[in-house]
């Protein structure tokens, strides 16, 4: 027959022994010596965790193809700032109306692309469209 194991002390079970912990300098020294040990295991980690992210298959992915716009597909636009034009032509004294082109640079193609693509890679449209996914809030909030 099996002998049972004989029940050990409470005085056996403390394992503090004389010294109430480890003290910094012995668990800097410990470090020290293992360093190797601890350098090569991140290494080691880090090639892991980038083989998983490059060979794990995709969940989603988008792109987008921005093109310049055609004049179709701004003209209400062109329309609103030509209605404007006139607040910055100059009255001169005389009578005649100097008018003014400032306001023809915006209409342009290359401008209005130029700030569409400004604007849709801004930080506050990227934030805003992450705020407003009802999927994404509801898998956040629970």
């Amino acid at each position: 027959m099996a002998k049972k194991p004989a029940p050990q002390s409470v005085e056996s079970t403390d394992f503090r022994g004389s010294h109430e912990g480890m003290s910094v300098l012995e668990l800097l020294t410990a470090l020290w010596t293992s360093k190797r040990f601890i350098v090569l295991s991140m290494i080691i980690m880090g090639c892991v965790g980038y083989a998983y992210t490059v060979f794990m298959p995709k969940q989603w992915s988008t792109q987008a193809i921005i093109t310049s716009p055609q004049l179709i597909d701004y003209s209400s636009f062109s329309d609103q700032v030509k209605q404007y034009q006139p607040i910055f032509d100059v009255y001169q004294g005389d009578g005649t109306v100097k008018v003014s082109a400032e306001l023809n640079d915006i209409i342009s193609s290359k401008e209005v692309l130029n700030e569409f693509t400004t604007v849709f890679n801004s930080y506050a449209n990227k934030n805003s469209f992450w705020n407003n996914i009802k999927y994404l809030l509801s898998k956040l909030t629970g």
